[in-house]
């Protein structure tokens, strides 16, 4: 089955990233024919598949990607400087050089970041992150001062810190800390977080908490 789209509507990314949401159930082709990308599926139990059916749904996908890529670039900006506000702040703490005082991050840049981006996000998610985040406890006060009031911190580990096994990877990784649900838990209620809830199954680690 074959879906036909004009190039000048939609990214070839948004297509590829689109298109990849379908591979655990067809086999994707995309190529170019004149002015269109066209994606072919070939369904991999052999069943047809309903034509309008697959093409909504596809659809919908390809908006998604789109939307992303479009927040995404809207968002750089400001998410560069989230990242470096919460960094600058922690080298301060831990008394940093005189490099860090001298870089592009003045206060007063802090200070028009604090009044743009407080209370911002309705979420924020870190998935296989906070194992290199310094000073872990500062940079979850600061995703709590942007998150809304009711706003959701999703964490999500591969390593919980259970095993002896967990080990292996701060040796073989520099810079690398593997929490515990218990360690982190503190530190999200140090910085206001309330209701966090811990989900473990195997090794896997994930934690919600709310502003």
């Amino acid at each position: 089955m074959r879906i036909r789209y004009d190039k000048t509507l939609y990214s070839k990314e948004a297509l590829l990233k689109a298109a990849y949401h379908f591979t655990d159930r067809a086999y994707v082709y995309l190529g170019v024919e004149g002015g269109c990308f066209f994606v072919d599926f070939t369904a991999k139990d052999g069943t047809p598949f309903e034509k309008e059916k697959l093409e909504n749904a596809f659809k919908n996908e390809l908006l998604a990607q789109m939307i992303h890529q479009t927040v995404s670039k809207e968002t750089t900006v400001l998410r560069e400087l989230l990242v470096a506000r919460a960094l600058s702040s922690t080298m301060i703490d831990e008394g940093a050089s005189s490099d860090v005082a001298e870089s592009p991050m003045t206060e007063d840049a802090l200070d028009e970041l604090d009044a743009i981006a407080k209370d911002w996000f309705d979420a924020v998610t870190a998935f296989e992150t906070v194992y290199f985040w310094p000073d872990l406890p500062q940079c979850f006060r600061e995703v709590y001062r942007v998150l809304k009031p009711g706003g959701t911190l999703l964490i999500c580990n591969e390593s919980n810190g259970d095993t002896d096994k967990d080990k292996k990877w701060t040796e073989i990784i520099g810079g690398m800390t593997i929490y515990k649900d218990a360690e982190l838990k503190t530190y999200l209620e140090q910085a206001g977080f309330h209701d966090v809830q811990i989900h473990k199954k195997k090794s896997w680690l994930c934690i919600t908490a709310w502003k």
